[in-house]
């Protein structure tokens, strides 16, 4: 049970890194001639994609760090670790989001894939959010033995 909540964490986790740099890599089609309007923007979609990207990963780095050693999860503040990244990852395809829909009410060309981009993100947050049940089930699966273990046991008689 714990190995298939860790696989789906990591899997979830993947993903959501993969998504994030399809939609970094609309804005590579974008002409971003000197002085554009699209400069700034893009350079911004590519940053808040590049954070939560990293934010994932490090996500996967920590679950990886369970398949090599599952006494890893004992340690103090690492399922809190795994959260706040979690929760920086969502902030971060939050803002992306407010600015592909604000940068989508000044322009209008359909060439510049805003409305997918703004799907493909609002989707991500739902993702990044779900990785939560999964943190937290794992958190639930390495913290049971470790509570039954420092129960006294009953003798039998």
């Amino acid at each position: 049970m714990a190995l298939r909540t860790l696989m789906q964490a990591k899997v979830s986790a993947g993903n959501t890194i993969a998504q994030l740099d399809i939609i970094d890599c609309f804005t590579d089609d974008w002409e971003l001639a000197d002085g554009s309007a699209l400069t700034s923007p893009a350079l911004d979609i590519h940053l808040h994609c590049q954070y939560a990207a990293q934010e994932c990963k490090s996500i996967i780095e920590i679950l990886d760090g369970f398949l090599a050693n599952p006494a890893s999860g004992q340690q103090v503040g690492i399922f809190a670790e795994m959260e706040i990244r979690r929760e920086n990852a969502v902030d971060e395809v939050k803002k992306l989001v407010r600015l592909i829909e604000a940068l989508a009410k000044t322009q209008t060309d359909p060439a510049l894939s805003l409305h997918e981009m703004r799907k493909r993100a609002e989707r991500l947050v739902g993702k990044i959010e779900g990785l939560k049940v999964q943190i937290d089930g794992l958190e639930e699966i390495v913290r049971t033995p470790v509570l039954q273990q420092s129960q006294p046991q009953e003798q039998v008689q």
